[in-house]
């Protein structure tokens, strides 16, 4: 299957747009925000920016459900995470048995397996096909972000996928320099508190982070406290607003 590297999408003539990223197989959850908080209409435009999988109990469900959506015919984009990644590079390294035991011992993802213990081929099919951003009117959408300390940040394909900060000594003027466009950057991968999440959005800031660390609430985690973490955040490209869904999974 072709391997985009990246899409140009339109805005919408009618529809709206949001942003969801990092649903580590938290299927409730994602349900819960798509049709309860965004209540997702046909001429809306969907983005999800990466890692789908791993961690949470529905890794193929939240595929299944983007295809699902997809199939039916609403605007849906989904793009490459880390986590997709790493799934591709070990398919590509190991046999069946070690495939088998690192997908339900360390991933926690034995539904993307068949029957027969293999890797189910369309999820393998659907991963394959994901690019790495997305360029729509207002916007750049990534997974991890863009390393602007590089010649070429819109080619840098590793570093959307796991870079974990922006050059600390660029400021927002000198990305904004950078861009063959002015726009603004959302992404995922690194987790972001709450506060942050809804404050840089209501500012409009240049880089606005998405990932709240769904899977990870209901313990202190590095610098986060307790309450710091586990919802799941859907932004409004067109109103800055930040829909927000409590994790429903139990990850006990």
């Amino acid at each position: 299957m072709e391997d985009p590297k990246f899409l140009k999408i339109p805005a919408p003539p009618y529809g709206r747009r949001f942003a969801i990223s990092d649903v580590h197989g938290c299927l409730q959850t994602l349900e819960a925000l798509v049709w309860q908080h965004i209540k997702l209409q046909p001429e809306d435009q969907l983005f999800f920016l990466g890692d789908y999988i791993d961690r949470g109990p529905a890794s193929a469900g939240v595929m299944d459900f983007i295809m699902a959506l997809q199939a039916k015919g609403y605007p849906v984009y989904a793009l490459r995470g880390n986590h997709e990644q790493t799934l591709l590079n070990d398919y590509e390294m190991h046999d069946k048995e070690r495939l088998k035991v690192v997908m339900t011992k360390f991933k926690k993802t034995p539904d993307l397996l068949n029957e027969m213990g293999e890797m189910n081929l369309r999820y393998l099919d659907f991963i394959k096909g994901l690019p790495y951003y997305i360029d729509t009117e207002g916007f750049y959408l990534v997974h991890a972000g863009f390393d602007f300390g590089e010649e070429e940040p819109f080619e840098e394909w590793e570093a959307m996928l796991w870079i974990r900060q922006f050059p600390p000594r660029l400021s927002d003027l000198q990305i904004l320099a950078m861009l063959d466009q002015p726009k603004r950057i959302v992404h995922g991968h690194t987790p972001n508190s709450i506060e942050d999440i809804v404050s840089k959005a209501k500012s409009k800031a240049l880089v606005l982070p998405i990932d709240n660390g769904c899977v990870f609430g209901g313990a202190s985690r590095g610098k986060f406290s307790d309450n710091d973490l586990g919802r799941l955040c859907a932004l409004n490209l067109d109103t800055f607003e930040v829909l927000i869904q409590e994790r429903l999974e139990d990850m006990a």
